[in-house]
């Protein structure tokens, strides 16, 4: 700190001024003040959605524990793109979790539509093993032709969708599916890209009982809690539980994953990870069923 504070007064330094640590604005300050104000902010329907969110992080956060360090160098190596993807998940989700709570929806939705592709690209993997070599030969300088060959324009998508159901798919349910996804990947599109409307969202209080006309007592772009991010984490949601219900990831009984792991009942974070599955199944179903039609979930503006 005291090394930045003397690189900013010779950065400053002229005949008439001298820059001291008070002419700098404290993030630091702004951090408390926001969390301060946030508390109250946070309703009881952002509070249950947050610990429906948090049930994922888990699961993937044990997922990607025993991928990554569970078993000989060869194992771990073997499983790498799987490893390696659900350790980006994690990452992203943590972030999502962090920016819903600092007040900064637009920021979460950035991160969604990013967590979306990862989830896709597993998912994918997960169905289709044969890609995991094509997905892993990638070079830096062209690291996006598998996305643009397997996972863009809901390629992976549908993929999965049909490996998932079979024979057995609704042509008019995937239709119907897949529209809505084009729904909520359009908002996520509007925040990713620099748009009038979404960078507004970072100027004005935009809770359901909010006062537009009333006194802003404190800047929406330092963080503001928003029932709009109710929406956000029913989709991270969603979008976080393919995986959860395929394949029976990741130690493959229904099927022969690219070093894919056996399940040891010995190992207490494999009996975990199928306990915890159960319950993500139970969410799934109540976010999709249920969750719509109950007020401490739904948020007036989340709809």
């Amino acid at each position: 700190m005291k090394e930045a504070i003397r690189l900013l007064q010779s950065f400053w330094k002229n005949d008439a001024e001298k820059f001291s640590a008070k002419d700098a604005l404290s993030m630091c300050s702004f951090y408390k003040e926001t969390t301060r104000r946030n508390a109250s902010l946070f309703n009881k329907c952002i509070r249950n959605n947050i610990v429906l969110f948090d049930q994922f992080v888990s699961w993937y956060t044990r997922v990607a524990t025993v991928l990554c360090y569970s078993g000989t160098g060869e194992q771990i190596k073997s499983r790498a793109a799987y490893a390696s993807l659900c350790s980006a998940i994690v990452s992203l989700m943590i972030s999502i979790r962090h920016q819903v709570t600092l007040g900064h929806d637009l920021a979460a939705k950035i991160l969604l539509r990013s967590l979306c592709e990862y989830v896709e690209t597993l998912s994918l993997l997960l169905v289709e093993p044969g890609l995991v070599a094509e997905f892993q030969k990638e070079e830096f300088s062209d690291a996006n032709l598998f996305w643009h060959r397997n996972v863009k324009s809901l390629k992976a998508r549908k993929a999965v969708i049909r490996a998932a159901v079979g024979d057995s798919l609704d042509e008019k349910f995937l239709t119907e599916w897949l529209e809505w996804l084009r729904e909520e990947d359009t908002i996520l599109s509007l925040a990713a890209h620099p748009s009038f409307v979404a960078a507004s969202m970072t100027r004005f209080l935009i809770n359901s009982d909010d006062n537009p006309d009333g006194p802003l007592e404190w800047p929406p772009f330092l963080g503001y809690v928003s029932d709009f991010s109710v929406r956000t984490l029913r989709y991270a949601i969603l979008t976080a539980s393919t995986p959860v219900i395929i394949a029976d990831f990741p130690f493959g009984k229904r099927g022969k994953l690219t070093g894919q792991m056996k399940f040891d009942e010995r190992e207490s974070m494999h009996v975990a990870i199928e306990k915890e599955r159960i319950v993500l199944l139970s969410v799934i179903r109540f976010v999709i069923e249920e969750a719509s039609e109950n007020p401490a979930f739904t948020a007036s503006l989340g709809r």
